[in-house]
C-alpha cells in the first residue's frame, strides 16, 4: 500500500523504509526510519515536486491529497519568506524522507478508509530549532502560518523540554487530513497503533492513532469551528423594507 505509490513516483531505489519494534519511556511501539539512498540529494522547488506528483501514475484521490499537503506547505513557506509558491525552495521538506512521509501517510490513511479523521490539538513546542535558513524560533514560522491558514488549534507546551514538537510537514498532514480537532464525546477503541519519535524527551515520545467506534459520526468533509450569531428585534419595518434588508444581508 505504501511502497506502490512511491515506486510510481520514481523513488524506487532512492530510499529504504524500516519499521522497527522499539521503546520510548518504557512504552513499546514502532519507530519508522526513512533512509535516503541518494548520494547528493537535491533541494527541490515546489513546481518540480508538483510536476513529479502530477506525472506519476497514482490513484486520482491519492494524488489530489498529496498535492493538497505539499500545496499547503508551499503556500505557508511562501507567505513566511515573501515569495511565490512555485519558487519555494524546499530544504528539509524537499528531502527524500519528506516525500516518503507525505505519500506514505496519505496512502495509508486512504487504505484505512476512515469515515472521519479527528486529531487532538498538536503541541506548539518552544525554544529554537536549526534549519537550512539558520536558527528559527519554535513554533517554526511555517507551523504558525499553517495553523492560521487552516484554523488548526495549537496546544501550549508548558512543562515540555525545549524543542520542536510539531513540524510543518506533520501539521500540513493534520490540516489536510483531519475534519476536526476534538475527540468524539464517547467512543470505543477498536485498534491502537503507536509510532515512536527519534528524540529523547523527559517522557515517552510517541504518536498514537486509534480506530474508534462512535455512536454518531459527523458527515465527512465537515469541521467544527466557532460561529458568531447576531440577532435583532425589528418591530416597525414594512415587509418591503425587510425584503430589501434581507437581500443586502445575504449579499
Amino acid at each position: 500500500v505504501i511502497e506502490r505509490p512511491l515506486i510510481a513516483l520514481g523513488l524506487d531505489g532512492h530510499y529504504r523504509l524500516d519499521a522497527l519494534e522499539a521503546r520510548s519511556g518504557g512504552l513499546r511501539g514502532r519507530r519508522v526510519v526513512v533512509q535516503g539512498l541518494e548520494p547528493d540529494p537535491p533541494a527541490r522547488h515546489w513546481a518540480e515536486i508538483r510536476r513529479q506528483i502530477q506525472d506519476a501514475d497514482l490513484d486520482r484521490e491519492l494524488q489530489t491529497q498529496v498535492l493538497r499537503v505539499f500545496g499547503a506547505l508551499a503556500d505557508a513557506e511562501a507567505a513566511v519568506h515573501g515569495c511565490e509558491a512555485d519558487a519555494v525552495h524546499f530544504h528539509e521538506v524537499g528531502a527524500i524522507d519528506a516525500l516518503v512521509d507525505v505519500v506514505g501517510v496519505c496512502a495509508a490513511v486512504r487504505h484505512l478508509q476512515p469515515a472521519i479523521v479527528s486529531c487532538t490539538p498538536p503541541p506548539m513546542g518552544h525554544g529554537s530549532v536549526p534549519t537550512a535558513h539558520g536558527v528559527l524560533p519554535v513554533p517554526a514560522p511555517a507551523v504558525l502560518e499553517l495553523a492560521r491558514r487552516h484554523a488548526v488549534p495549537l496546544k501550549h507546551s508548558e512543562g515540555f523540554p525545549p524543542g520542536e514538537l510539531t513540524t510543518p510537514t506533520g501539521l500540513a498532514l493534520m490540516a489536510t487530513l483531519a475534519e476536526r480537532f476534538a475527540p468524539p464525546s464517547t467512543f470505543v477503541p477498536l485498534a491502537v497503533g503507536v509510532g515512536l519519535g527519534h528524540r529523547d524527551l523527559d517522557r515517552p515520545n510517541l504518536l498514537r492513532i486509534s480506530r474508534l467506534q462512535v455512536d454518531e459520526e459527523m458527515p465527512s468533509g465537515l469541521r467544527w469551528q466557532p460561529l458568531v450569531v447576531q440577532e435583532a428585534w425589528i418591530d416597525d419595518a414594512s415587509p418591503e423594507d425587510l425584503a430589501w434588508l434581507l437581500t443586502r444581508l445575504r449579499e
